[in-house]
């Protein structure tokens, strides 16, 4: 018997949308960044320092923005990993979205990451759902 796995395409710059609302809780707003951003390899370059900017707060009034502070990007990937959207190699100047989640991008699948400097292996890590203290979170469990 095969098993089918549905899939679909998605437009990135939806996701980067997503990312710049500043009605959703950061963690999520950071996996949307990285999920509008990344390559055919997962990786999202991003740079250290822009994601505190996508996740700046704006005055209203005066139109000042306030970057994020570091803490609170800190803060933010490591929710997203600990949610699942994130790969643990996600930090403040490379997100990546765990190889199970994507296929497509720009660029080629294995192509090396200047943040990371290795090779992604494609769809070669499986993550499993734990359930911990109320919240569900990935942990990787090896190759397939």
């Amino acid at each position: 018997m095969t098993v089918v796995t549905p899939w679909a395409r998605h437009y990135q710059h939806i996701w980067e949308e997503r990312a710049a609302d500043p009605k959703l809780p950061n963690w999520l707003r950071v996996a949307a960044l990285a999920y509008g951003r990344h390559s055919a390899n997962g990786h999202a370059v991003i740079g250290r320092g822009r994601i505190a900017l996508v996740l700046a707060n704006v005055d209203t009034v005066t139109g000042e923005v306030t970057p994020l502070d570091r803490g609170s990007v800190q803060r933010a990937i490591r929710t997203a990993v600990k949610y699942g959207w994130l790969a643990p190699e996600s930090n403040s100047a490379c997100l990546v979205v765990p190889g199970h989640a994507i296929s497509g991008g720009l660029g080629r699948p294995r192509a090396s990451c200047p943040q990371h400097n290795k090779p992604r292996n494609v769809g070669a890590q499986r993550l499993h759902l734990v359930h911990e203290s109320g919240v569900n979170s990935a942990r990787n469990v090896g190759a397939q």
